[in-house]
């Protein structure tokens, strides 16, 4: 599929993110090391988003934590922000339906990286199915990241569903997050952009 490259909006210049810049200085930090901090922080970042909303992830779960950050993913985009997010195709199954009605939105592009060629509902059955084809189906994204109006940046290994939060009541992850508010940027875009155009990344309606 010959899919036009695509770039990054430029960082918006507006009096919400100049007051940041004035208070926190020309570099800014904070690490997110307990989940409910960082998912509180995900949805503040995109609650205050007035321009894009740049996001990639390896997983994306339909549970509470995965439809609290897509409810607020399409309220920005409701209120006129461009939306581009990267979903690997690893558990994809049976989200069909729910991918494409967030794709249905007309401020929101999403795109499967490296999707199967054979698009089983289960899991051993696409594994199976797609065997022949190991050393591409192999290749995988793992890529965590949120980047709003270009000027923060989330970054880290969480995941988008509830054990990456400590929501579940069964099994939960730990892991260390940070925000960068600054010169660190520009180069968390050119990223996102490189995975986006990189000819892996798929339009969902192509597949």
């Amino acid at each position: 599929v010959d899919i036009p490259a695509e770039t990054a909006l430029p960082p918006v210049q507006s009096a919400f993110w100049d007051e940041i810049a004035n208070v926190q200085g020309s570099e800014w930090f904070y690490l997110l090391n307990s989940g409910t901090e960082a998912l509180e922080w995900r949805l503040r970042m995109i609650d205050s988003a007035t321009s894009s909303i740049d996001m990639e992830t390896f997983l994306w779960a339909p549970d509470n934590s995965g439809r609290l950050i897509q409810a607020h993913v399409l309220a920005a985009a409701d209120r006129g922000v461009r939306v581009r997010f990267l979903l690997d195709d690893s558990f994809t199954m049976h989200e069909d339906l729910a991918l494409h009605v967030f794709d249905d939105h007309p401020n929101i592009e999403l795109r499967i990286y490296n999707p199967l060629r054979h698009r089983s509902d289960s899991a051993v059955w696409r594994q199976l199915f797609n065997l022949g084809e190991f050393a591409r189906t192999n290749h995988r994204m793992h890529n965590k990241l949120l980047v709003v109006d270009g000027r923060a940046a989330l970054v880290g290994g969480r995941n988008l569903a509830d054990e990456y939060f400590g929501f579940d009541e069964q099994m939960n992850f730990r892991d260390m997050e940070v925000i960068t508010i600054g010169s660190s940027g520009p180069g968390t875009v050119t990223h996102f952009d490189a995975f986006w155009n990189s000819g892996w990344a798929f339009p969902l309606t192509t597949i």
